[in-house]
């Protein structure tokens, strides 16, 4: 708001992070021209309103997707050794012993085979996973390579023991898991989304993990 508006002053390019761009604050700044994304994902910018005004957008993709794909890895993890729920059992002082499973042999399905989703398959090849694929694109030859069966999301909900979100936040994407799409997992299933928050509705993955149809969830 206006504490962003006084910082950027009359600058004629920016650095942004998180901050809203929009309309409202392009106007107070007339002498702006260029617009700089620190990090991915555009959701946080109007782009309409950028081009209106003959401002440019530049960032850098993949800018931190090793990153993002490792903490995925670590959620992978966690989830299907049982790390998350034992862990907080026993802060609360109550000593579960419930080891979970291996994620070796598991069937994962990732939606978004971009620079993070390609990454995540990457690191998954020594667990021996079968990997099902899921993008806009066409990601034909990444899943050649890496072994990877190019299918639809519906087939990810009705057979992945892990789905693994990694799309940016769209009109398309936005609300893509709900209660008509959990309502199609594997019962039991666990559900990651190291994308943006909106992509999942939350009303409905905790309403879908407080009747235990899923396994369990990891956010980021």
């Amino acid at each position: 708001g206006q504490a962003l508006l006084e910082h950027l002053g009359d600058a004629e390019a920016v650095i942004i992070g998180t901050e809203q761009v929009n309309d409202t604050l392009l106007a107070a700044l007339p002498d702006l021209r260029f617009i700089a994304k620190y990090g991915v994902g555009l959701d946080n910018i109007d782009q309409e309103a950028c081009n209106r005004r003959s401002i440019g957008i530049g960032w850098t993709p993949g800018l931190n997707a090793r990153s993002v794909a490792e903490l995925t890895l670590g959620f992978m993890l966690g989830l299907t050794h049982n790390v998350f729920h034992t862990s907080a059992l026993l802060r609360q002082g109550t000593w579960h012993k419930r080891g979970g499973v291996q994620l070796t042999g598991k069937t994962i399905g990732i939606i978004g085979i971009g620079h993070v989703g390609r990454e995540v398959i990457r690191l998954l090849a020594p667990f021996s996973c079968r990997i099902l694929g899921n993008d806009i694109e066409d990601r034909s030859a990444f899943c050649r390579e890496w072994q990877v069966t190019a299918t639809d999301k519906e087939a990810i909900y009705a057979s992945a023991d892990i789905v693994s979100l990694h799309v940016p936040l769209t009109a398309l994407t936005r609300h893509l898991i709900n209660a008509e799409s959990l309502a199609r997992f594997k019962p039991g299933a666990f559900l990651i989304n190291t994308a943006r928050g909106p992509v999942v509705d939350q009303a409905a993955l905790q309403t879908a993990l407080e009747s235990g149809a899923l396994g369990g969830a990891a956010l980021d």
